[in-house]
């Protein structure tokens, strides 16, 4: 278990109040994966998912898989929510619960959206890649006449 899994342990199973947002942007700035199973098979999303939005926000900034299912249960983080709220008893909680998952949803819909457009930026810039190169092939290099007589009709007298 690393420092920052027995961070969120204790933050989210035994009450204590402390800070994880420094821990954990310290932990990803040194390589932390964010889609490493934890030592409870879930990812650090998973983990964050139930109780804090600037927790999931870190993972997903430094590439955590929204729809990555864990080693623990097989389940996405939104599948996760979605049993979590079904099972809950305390409304309180469930509320919460009901939040977070709209919010992972809104996170997985901006991401799509954006890898959507990023592929399709990608389709421009290989068609102009393509149209580019076959213009090149079409247009043949400046012999060193056609440089010299280019150098004399552009010298100023």
């Amino acid at each position: 278990m690393t420092p920052l899994e027995y961070a969120n342990y204790m933050v989210q199973y035994e009450g204590k109040e402390f800070d994880l947002l420094p821990l954990a942007e310290l932990f990803f700035k040194h390589g932390y994966d964010p889609n490493r199973p934890t030592s409870t098979g879930l990812t650090f999303l998973h983990e964050v998912a139930t109780y804090s939005q600037a927790l999931v926000d870190l993972a997903v900034e430094n590439g955590a898989n929204m729809h990555l299912k864990s080693v623990a249960m097989g389940q996405t983080i939104e599948q996760m929510l979605e049993n979590d709220i079904k099972e809950c008893k305390d409304d309180d909680r469930k509320k919460i619960l009901m939040y977070m998952s709209n919010y992972i949803q809104e996170k997985a819909t901006q991401e799509a959206a954006v890898n959507s457009l990023s592929d399709s930026q990608s389709d421009r810039f290989s068609e102009l890649d393509r149209l580019n190169d076959k213009t090149d092939q079409n247009v043949d290099a400046p012999t060193e006449k056609d440089q010299k007589k280019q150098s004399k009709s552009c010298t100023i007298m």
